[in-house]
């Protein structure tokens, strides 16, 4: 139950801080009866505070007066100073009741305010899948994907939603980019297992672009860097492992990063592989994306034979932040 608090709270912006209001310190341990009382007093002495009434609406959430949350909401979206986490937290609250069609409008309303708001298109997304429109639901994450391309949700979403439908290239291509984004998570060992049965479907083709399902057709992008794997595939003989993987994806590196391809193009995840690699990091990288969901006890032997190797990684890792410029969307 504190996991679950602790993860609805991210969600809705509430974050944890050394020194914060007491009503959010209240919330944050459960205690949503004191919570309220404190908040009450807060509201009186600022009745108009947007942050503050945002919090009663999250409250309502939480103690499940969805009623009055969405009255209180409704009257939030209207306001001139009204943000991105107040359509975000109705569109929550309808979810919850199943009201898909308030809440459908409230998206939209929402996202023709904030067009370029990673967390709403998320959002209508997986309100649209649990309404049973999946088609549709895949459109949002992807126009996420397309206008806030550094915000991880919809490409979580989207990983999971080609792996069911068995398009192996997008779930490659974006669980790669998720766990750069998002590293540590609880949601990273989901798509780990989901890219790396990605990789085990793609290069166990004799011709790679057949990962491309006969429903649609591969664009130029997925068809420079398969045809470029394609020329490697020869290298895998007894399956797909994380050493395997990293001298694959080495020799597409090199090729790729001295073709013509790296500027036709431009791709940060690509430069960023090519970083890692130049500075030695690949073996850890590798072993870090698959290693787990591989083998275990082979992770762990190999964490035991390369502890130096591990924590240069790990320095790497907290020190480069990962982000995707605007306009490198392929799809």
């Amino acid at each position: 139950m504190r996991v679950a608090l602790l993860l609805i709270c991210v969600l809705f912006g509430l974050r944890v801080m050394a020194q914060q209001p007491e009503h959010k310190r209240l919330i944050m341990q459960g205690e949503y009866a004191a919570a309220t009382t404190q908040l009450e007093k807060a509201l009186a002495a600022a009745p108009n505070d947007l942050g503050l009434l945002k919090d009663k609406l999250f409250l309502q959430f939480l103690q499940r007066d969805f009623a009055g949350a969405i009255e209180l909401g409704k009257q939030l979206i209207e306001r001139n100073d009204a943000d991105f986490q107040v359509f975000q937290q109705l569109g929550l609250t309808y979810a919850a009741i199943a009201d898909y069609k308030e809440a459908e409008k409230l998206y939209i309303k929402g996202i023709q305010r904030f067009p370029t708001s990673g967390v709403l298109y998320a959002d209508y997304g997986a309100m649209l899948q649990a309404a049973g429109k999946k088609a549709e639901a895949i459109v949002q994450w992807e126009k996420g994907i397309a206008t806030d391309p550094n915000y991880p949700g919809n490409y979580f979403f989207a990983v999971k939603h080609y792996a069911l439908a068995e398009d192996w290239f997008p779930v490659m291509l974006y669980g790669e980019l998720f766990l750069n984004l998002e590293s540590f998570s609880q949601r990273t060992t989901e798509i780990k297992n989901l890219l790396y049965e990605s990789c085990k479907r793609i290069f166990s083709l004799s011709d790679m672009l057949q990962a491309i399902p006969a429903s649609r057709k591969p664009n130029a992008f997925e068809k420079a860097v398969l045809g470029n794997f394609n020329k490697f595939g020869s290298m895998i003989r007894e399956g797909v492992t994380p050493e395997v993987l990293t001298a694959i994806r080495t020799r597409f590196l090199l090729s790729w990063m001295q073709s013509d391809l790296n500027k036709q193009f431009p791709f940060e995840l690509f430069q960023h592989l090519n970083q890692l690699l130049r500075e030695g990091h690949f073996d850890a990288y590798h072993q870090w994306l698959f290693g787990m969901v591989a083998s275990p006890s082979a992770y762990q032997i190999w964490l035991n034979n390369h502890d130096t190797e591990v924590e240069k990684f790990k320095k790497y890792q907290r020190s480069n932040l990962f982000k995707i410029p605007a306009g490198q969307y392929y799809r």
